[in-house]
């Protein structure tokens, strides 16, 4: 024997049976197309491709204008280190003669040292 699904009253207008007759329907309908939606590798694989390529094209315009703009810091030092540069040409313009010497110096000794050793 049949049993019903839920308990409570079973009494139901023919009007009743068949809004709840189409409904499932349409919900059976839905559950196939997932199932077949599922075994489709093929569709799934190029919709997966397609997300990837986004994704990549994405990141990729992130990584380019990162280096466009770090290139562009890299031709206009700022801060410390423009005042670094611009002291040091200040400073070896200014003592050349002494900047001669030690140079001179220096490179007398290293011949020294190499030929002694």
């Amino acid at each position: 024997m049949s049993r019903p699904l839920h308990e409570g009253p079973t009494t139901a207008t023919p009007e009743e049976l068949r809004e709840q007759l189409d409904r499932t329907r349409r919900e059976l309908g839905a559950t196939v197309a997932a199932l077949a939606a599922k075994t489709d590798v093929k569709a799934r694989a190029q919709a997966k491709a397609v997300r990837i390529g986004r994704r990549t094209a994405t990141s990729a315009a992130v990584l380019r204008e990162r280096l466009v703009l770090r290139a562009e810091r890299a031709e206009r030092p700022s801060g410390p280190v423009r005042d670094g540069t611009a002291l040091g040409l200040r400073l070896s313009r200014d003592h050349r003669v002494m900047l001669v010497t030690g140079a001179a110096v220096a490179g007398a000794g290293w011949l020294l040292w190499r030929r002694k050793g």
